[in-house]
């Protein structure tokens, strides 16, 4: 566990921490919100954020428009991936005057107090940004800088290697050994990579009272008549909402056993799907328009509500899978079609560590739902049902009436009973095992006080 006495360096009245973000969805952003508030008592920090949204809006336009996904996916790997990368982090870096000028003068306000400043990035674009001008920075207005990038997604992009970075933290050893890979082969000043278990929100990762619990495996008694509550967040893209409207739908035509929480923003791209959603029966409508206040959002329908269930998109929430069902965001997740490199190397991690059954497997299930089979039938079906006991989470069928009908089979075959006693154990004879550590935020200051005190000697 953390050093207390190791965290004073970061409670320095002569240190600035600073959270950056690049508004190209809310991934980044909850994993800033997550450290932020994993902050020691006594530590002060601000955010800035980028006000360049044009990252954003190519975003949404590879998510939504299948030919510019498959484009931007092959430009994400194989031999492609290497002079894309060179001409991207180019590309980035050469445009950082504007914000140059902006932590100059942020910097001068400060220049009495602060002789230390500690920049958290967690987005690559404005981390290669401030990579960029951290020297003459540095030289300029005489304050010492540290900059810390966290990869948020357990996927070695090479775009995420910054040299001028004092630390990198991983969610793997895998994407640690493939940058520091590329950093040699591309002959990038070698930097400083560790190991940090993915860091989860302090307030998912606080216990549920007994009765909520119980309220939890009640939801999902297939002989029960709880109302499952399941969790239904929009990506910052807007990804999926016709596939989230159908679901529902479907759902809701097949069962009456499932009340669903949208949590989505309020923007142009947005309107058609939140007038519908809002008219729908069984439907608890959270929005609006400022993105760090659906964040908020998003954790304060696990607070208010039992949640049994989240349907996700494989990105950071990915990770939740680290917590067990007793946890306030202990949920069951089940994921939609991964879009992008990152969500397939979310759910390869998820995979590796057994938290998802292997893809044999999942095809088996695929099989049994459309015939409408039980589990008991047969002895491979009897031994995936004991097996569930350890699964986290479930990939869903990519069609949204494929994917409810799975629900209610899974749900009717008691999967989902016994997915809800899961306990997140990492196996002794396990290499990686520190990857399944639940206490990631609290590992992560210990790592960045580490830096900033060897830093000062």
């Amino acid at each position: 566990m953390v050093s207390e006495n190791k965290l004073e360096v970061l409670k320095k009245d002569s240190l600035q921490i600073i959270f950056s973000y690049s508004p190209t969805g809310f991934g980044h952003l909850r994993v800033m919100d997550t450290l932020q508030h994993g902050l020691p008592i006594g530590a002060t920090s601000e955010t800035f954020g980028a006000e360049d949204t044009s990252l954003g809006s190519l975003y949404r336009l590879i998510s939504i428009y299948p030919p510019l996904r498959i484009l931007y996916e092959r430009l994400q790997g194989g031999w492609i991936e290497k002079p894309f990368t060179a001409f991207y982090r180019w590309m980035i870096r050469t445009r950082p005057f504007i914000l140059y000028l902006k932590l100059k003068t942020l910097i001068n306000k400060k220049k009495k107090s602060v002789t230390e400043i500690l920049f958290i990035a967690t987005h690559f674009a404005l981390a290669h940004k401030l990579g960029a001008i951290k020297e003459e920075l540095e030289k300029e207005t005489g304050v010492k800088t540290t900059l810390v990038v966290v990869v948020t997604d357990d996927s070695p992009q090479q775009i995420w290697y910054v040299p001028e970075a004092d630390l990198i933290t991983v969610p793997s050893e895998y994407t640690r050994t493939n940058l520091l890979w590329y950093a040699k082969k591309a002959k990038l000043k070698e930097t400083l990579i560790k190991v940090n278990p993915y860091p989860v929100s302090p307030d998912f990762s606080k216990d549920l009272s007994n009765e909520r619990y119980q309220f939890r495996l009640r939801q999902v008694d297939p002989a029960g008549y709880d109302r499952a509550q399941i969790a239904l967040p929009i990506s910052g893209a807007a990804v999926g909402t016709a596939h989230a409207l159908q679901f529902i739908k479907t759902l809701q035509d097949i069962s009456e056993r499932f009340e669903f929480h949208v949590i989505c923003k309020e923007a142009p791209y947005t309107l058609f799907f939140l007038h519908t959603i809002s008219g729908m029966p069984y439907v608890d409508l959270h929005s609006s328009y400022i993105d760090r206040r659906i964040v908020d959002l998003y954790e304060e329908a696990y607070e208010k509500e039992t949640i049994a269930f989240e349907i996700t998109k494989p990105s950071e929430q990915a990770f939740k899978a680290l917590l067990n069902p007793t946890q306030i965001g202990g949920s069951i997740l089940l994921f939609t079609k991964p879009v992008g490199r990152q969500e397939y190397d979310n759910l390869n991690f998820l995979e590796r560590h057994f938290l998802i059954p292997q893809e044999s497997d999942r095809r088996y299930l695929y099989e049994k739902a459309e015939k409408k089979e039980s589990l008991e039938d047969d002895e491979r079906g009897k031994k995936l049902l004991a097996e569930s006991v350890r699964w986290r989470g479930l990939i869903l069928p990519y069609k949204a009436n494929n994917a409810a009908e799975f629900v209610l089979w899974a749900f009717k075959q008691g999967l989902f009973k016994q997915m809800m006693t899961c306990c997140v154990v990492p196996s002794p004879n396990d290499p990686e095992r520190r990857e399944l550590d639940p206490h990631g935020v609290e590992k992560f200051w210990n790592l960045v006080a580490d830096v900033l005190e060897s830093k000062s000697r």
